[in-house]
């Protein structure tokens, strides 16, 4: 479980944002643009915040879970797959953590072990 302060900071991260359909022309044509949309500075926010509630809740999953994310969406894979195997290791093969696992190692094109996690998934 989150802390308190944990929940605030990272609730504020989690709200629609129409403001990105300005400055990210990506984000213009993706299908899902009406929902929350994840500027690089929120990112290492979620990262920094995820690290100190992990500092204090070593067992925390939820806290791992957003920064394993966090680490993928920054393209920082080899510290996505860390997180996500605590995380299958602690939760019996979590199956979402499986997928964006096997998403990692298919960007690092390690692609038997992308098909080992899809196939667990």
């Amino acid at each position: 479980q989150l802390t308190n302060e944990s929940q605030e900071i990272i609730k504020g991260f989690l709200t629609k944002r129409k403001d990105f359909l300005e400055v990210d022309h990506e984000a213009r044509f993706h299908p899902n643009r009406t929902y929350y949309y994840k500027k690089s500075n929120d990112i290492n926010d979620i990262i920094i915040t995820c690290n100190k509630t992990i500092q204090n809740e070593p067992d925390n999953t939820k806290a791992y879970i957003l920064r394993a994310n966090a680490y993928f969406k920054n393209r920082l894979y080899n510290d996505a797959i860390n997180d996500y195997n605590y995380i299958i290791d602690m939760e019996n093969n979590n199956v979402d953590c499986l997928y964006h696992r096997g998403m990692c190692y298919s960007k690092l094109n390690n692609h038997e072990l992308a098909i080992k996690d899809f196939t667990n998934v």
